[in-house]
């Protein structure tokens, strides 16, 4: 900031003191060194300078008070009288100086001359006071203006395709250009990511030793404290202990991906001759830590620590863009684990997910500096090969493979065997969409998979049995086209009750898709590719949305809202960020009320995605929506799961009730079913009901519902609405 007492307009307190005292010859100010910068008359610069110089050079802070004044007389007929000038903070910051012609007692002071240079530098003071609050002020508006600019220019985008560590470079770079500092640091250590940005008017030494030191030292009194710190002063104990070789000063802020997880740390450091970091500075750090955390929450895996799929989709989009227009050749790995649902029926979950990041640090040990990795769903990675033949892609597939079989996995005294299988694929100027070349590499990897385990396969354009799989893009195709032209349609299938427990009907809702000439396809024919290619999101929220739209609609001339409507939900949809806002929305809507909504999950879903089923089911139950467990005893642990997912109902897969009637043990497996679902307080439903004896034997047992073409066959869901504004249905007996 600028020194206030140099902003004064001293014209008119010269004007004034001359006018108050006509013996007054010369007026001048000066700053806290005594040098002369304002001065009336030119002739009087030396001489004044020469005292002022002097004077202020033995000033002591004890001085009496502020208004002492100093005399000098001189031979010359004339006197010096000087005031020093005092801050707030009682610091010299400069003094005013008159020259008097002197009376005949010219060695004394002369009280008139006295008053009026005291009443003058009353005057300056409180301008000076004036301007220097005027001035404070506009630094700070200033400072927030540069902190306004900082917040909303550092983007923390979460949506589409979205390069997670370019967003990450931008923010620190606006910390160092914004903060004014010498170089601002992000450290993630679980994402294996050090990003900093060095501010070139300054010099800096060492700064990977020293970047080391921060993130061996720093980061854990920050993961333990989770607070802010502030160190300004280099002889501070703390940094002493912390970082004794980091001669800077610095403040740096938790990057919190929870209210209580450290996941990592925004770090900026200045020169010990650079300003102080300052409170403000702590906390529009804290705000850039948030959006730091926003941004990885979206693109990195919080369990691996590894990129998202969209982040990983960003970057091919890039390097397709770069073999496109460049001729460069890259290759595309996708990596799925062997035997990680072994782990969890025999284990349990959590040994699952550790298994899942062990796999993960092995690969990104086994790639380059320029290569990137990420967890694309479950057991399932992807790894982009940059500037990569396909010889050299395959050769670092077999060293991943390799590295995965012989890294061993224990859990709690039982050891595993593990391997991958990995699909390759080649990226280079003829490839027309990332999605082709990502499922070049899927239907590798699914080749693979169907040849044994521990494998490396590649994809070749004239591989007959990669040309099979072709077959399911045309699916994807068709499905895609039948999504936007209304080629879908829904049905809906009778779950009936058939105990005394309830008498609300239930309907599944189905989906079909329509040829052409009308005829009916089952969803077996394109829902797998669906799957493959992961477009149940897109499917599914097909479903939710026509299915409230129809039941809205038939609202106004049937009790449809008496029934419960189950809607599939896949394991994709599932794991969408947005599919609970999606359900609420089209819920709120269509106004359909989440009472009669249940959405079913396979066992094998909710079992991959435990936590993420839980959590998703919690909040969905919350707003009264109800869930139901399909296929439930497909699993090897399914009772051991059972008591973990927060369901209301219970589908007992259908190939025990297939053989129920026949087989003695099977029979007694549905029974035990349905016995703990009715200490879990679940009511239960079998599926595959095709004839009355599996009706009068599965009621025998207790059964709730019973569903299949022994019940109702499937019909279009826009007939069963019409139906029930004209008759009620009987129940079985």
């Amino acid at each position: 900031m600028k020194n206030p007492l140099k902003e004064i307009d001293y014209i008119k307190f010269s004007q004034l003191i001359t006018h108050l005292n006509s013996n007054i010859q010369a007026f001048s100010a000066c700053d806290a060194n005594g040098n002369v910068f304002w001065l009336n008359v030119q002739s009087y610069k030396e001489s004044i300078n020469e005292v002022t110089g002097e004077l202020h050079k033995n000033i002591k802070r004890n001085l009496d008070n502020s208004d002492q004044i100093y005399f000098r007389s001189s031979v010359n007929s004339e006197s010096l009288y000087h005031i020093v000038l005092f801050d707030l903070a009682d610091r010299p910051c400069g003094g005013l100086s008159i020259i008097v012609k002197s009376d005949s007692n010219k060695n004394k002071k002369n009280k008139t001359d006295e008053e009026s240079l005291e009443l003058i530098a009353s005057l300056v003071s409180k301008e000076r006071a004036l301007l220097s609050e005027l001035s404070s002020m506009a630094y700070e508006l200033e400072e927030r203006y540069e902190e306004l600019n900082l917040v909303y220019d550092t983007d923390d985008q979460s949506s589409g395709l979205v390069n997670g560590p370019e967003v990450l470079q931008n923010l620190v770079q606006n910390c160092t250009d914004y903060l004014d500092v010498a170089m601002a640091v992000l450290i993630m250590p679980r994402e294996d990511l050090t990003i900093f940005h060095h501010n070139t008017k300054y010099t800096i030494h060492y700064v990977h030793s020293m970047l080391l030191q921060v993130k061996n030292n720093l980061f854990p009194w920050l993961e333990e404290n989770g607070k802010s710190l502030v160190m300004n002063d280099l002889s501070d104990a703390l940094r002493d202990s912390l970082i004794p070789d980091v001669p800077y000063k610095i403040a740096c802020s938790p990057i919190l991906i929870t209210n209580e997880e450290v996941s990592g740390m925004l770090v900026t450091l200045n020169p010990n001759y650079a300003r102080d970091f300052s409170n403000s500075d702590r906390n529009l750090l804290e705000t850039m830590a948030r959006k730091a955390a926003k941004v990885t929450m979206a693109n990195y895996d919080s369990l691996t620590g590894l990129l998202k799929r969209n982040g990983f989709e960003y970057l091919l989009e890039s390097a397709l863009n770069t073999a496109q227009s460049e001729g460069k050749t890259f290759c595309i790995l996708h990596i799925d684990i062997d035997g990680v649902k072994v782990v969890n029926d025999t284990a349990d979950t959590k040994a699952g997910d550790q298994l899942i990041v062990d796999v993960g640090k092995q690969i990104r040990e086994k790639i380059r500096d320029t290569d990137s990795v990420a967890r694309l769903t479950g057991d399932k990675y992807g790894v982009l090969l940059d500037s990569c033949s396909l010889e050299m892609g395959c050769s670092i597939a077999d060293n991943i493979r390799l590295a995965i079989q012989e890294m061993g996995f224990s859990w709690d005294d039982q050891s595993y065997e593990t391997s991958a299988c990995i699909g390759v694929a080649e990226m280079n100027a003829d490839c027309e969409s990332i999605q082709s070349i990502f499922a070049a590499a899927e239907l590798a990897v699914n080749v693979a998979k169907e040849q044994g385990r521990n494998l490396v396969q590649v994809y070749q354009s004239g591989d007959t049995q990669l040309q099979r799989r072709k077959g399911e893009v045309h699916w994807v195709r068709r499905l895609q086209k039948a999504l936007v032209e209304n080629g879908l349609e829904l049905f809906c299938q009778l779950i009936q009750p058939i105990d005394n427990s309830s008498n609300t009907l239930h309907f599944e809702i189905l989906l079909r898709m329509k040829n052409e000439d009308g005829s009916i396809v089952p969803p077996i024919k394109f829902l797998p590719a669906a799957e493959r290619f992961r477009l149940m999101p897109n499917v599914d929220a097909w479903v939710i949305e026509n299915s409230f739209k129809l039941l809205m609609e038939a609202s106004t001339q049937s009790n449809v809202f008496d029934y419960i409507w189950t809607i599939n939900l896949s394991g994709q949809s599932m794991n969408e960020p947005n599919i609970v806002d999606l359900i609420t929305s089209l819920s709120d809507k269509y106004q359909v009320s989440p009472e009669i909504i249940c959405f079913e999950v396979t066992e094998t879903v909710a079992v991959n995605n435990l936590q993420d089923a839980k959590h998703l089911m919690g909040i969905l139950r919350d707003q009264g929506f109800r869930f139901a467990l399909d296929d439930f005893g497909s699993g090897l642990s399914s009772f051991a799961y059972l008591k973990n997912l927060p369901v209301d109902y219970l589908k007992i897969d259908g190939s025990f009730i297939k053989g129920i009637v026949d087989d003695p043990f099977t029979h007694e497996i549905v029974r035990a079913i349905n016995q703990v679902s009715q200490v879990r307080g679940l009511e239960t439903i079998a599926e595959f009901v095709e004839n009355e004896d599996i009706i009068r034997c599965i009621k025998d047992i207790g059964i709730n519902y019973a569903q299949g073409y022994g019940v109702g066959k499937p019909i279009p869901l826009s007939e069963q609405l019409n139906s029930l504004q004209l008759e009620k249905l009987r129940f079985v007996s």
